[in-house]
């Protein structure tokens, strides 16, 4: 792409219109309401819109695998996940009182690592193997990223329930069952994004250094976070585990997957950099 192509794509300020974006859909999800109103949908679809524009702008400066742009990317996949799981489960939405502001404080510390900013160009190329990868992988981890959230849903709701005290979060989410439903079903589709993104990275790795898989931390936490996935979903399967414990597994994965994508980032652009 040339400077001019570049130029028609780059938003100055799409980062703080982002952010807006996400302010707005946090003010709507908190709303006490029985079903999702024309408020909720128009803010659902505007955070999203600020997001990609954020995103394309983001690119069309330069890519670079830096913490702001894994971040950033993150931040749209995950919105993309919710929008989906609200059209397949009907409970999914209620879930936006814990996943918005989440996404609201990731965008924050997106704009705080530089991401306001165009960053470096990346030397590597990128191949339709390599694009495949990022896609995969980054999609799956939004997809992992809602499971967590209903997850989340799950232990406030039983602790709600040993407590007989329910406050306005858990009065909002989802019903356990409902909860656990989104929960296992985004986990089956996580393992199969996940595990195409990891052999699609094994053949663009084969591809350009002619070995099968370099074993780094992204990877280690990469496979562990999946085989607890695989095992979950078999142990689920043939003993029908659910509630607390499967919710903590589900919990675990999401952390490892985080240590291996924008984790092992942060290590290396901030930590390692100052």
């Amino acid at each position: 792409m040339d400077r001019y192509s570049r130029a028609m794509f780059a938003f100055p300020n799409a980062w703080a219109l982002a952010l807006v974006g996400l302010a707005l859909f946090t003010f709507a999800s908190l709303r006490r309401r029985e079903e999702p109103d024309a408020i909720y949908v128009v803010a659902f679809g505007f955070a999203i819109v600020t997001t990609g524009v954020w995103l394309v702008s983001r690119l069309s400066s330069s890519w670079g695998a830096d913490l702001s742009l894994a971040l950033l990317a993150s931040i749209a996949a995950c919105q993309i996940a919710f929008a989906a799981s609200c059209f397949v489960f009907r409970s999914a939405w209620r879930l936006s009182v814990v996943i918005v502001p989440y996404l609201l404080l990731l965008s924050v510390v997106t704009v705080l690592s530089g991401a306001a900013e165009p960053g470096e160009a990346s030397p590597q190329t990128l191949t339709a193997w390599l694009y495949t990868h990022i896609f995969s992988s980054v999609f799956a981890y939004g997809l992992l990223t809602v499971a967590a959230m209903s997850s989340l849903a799950i232990l406030f709701q039983e602790k709600a329930l040993k407590t007989r005290k329910r406050g306005m979060i858990a009065a909002s989410l989802p019903a356990i069952a409902d909860a656990e439903r989104i929960e296992i079903q985004l986990l089956y589709l996580t393992g199969a994004f996940l595990g195409i993104g990891m052999l699609v990275g094994i053949a663009a790795e084969f591809e350009q250094s002619g070995q099968l898989i370099e074993l780094n931390h992204k990877t280690l936490f990469s496979i562990a976070a999946f085989l607890v996935i695989t095992c979950l979903l078999a142990v689920h399967r043939s003993t029908g585990l659910r509630g607390r414990k499967a919710a903590r597994l589900v919990l675990i994965s999401y952390l490892l997957i985080s240590l291996g994508y924008p984790g092992v980032k942060f290590v290396r652009d901030v930590l390692l950099a100052s």
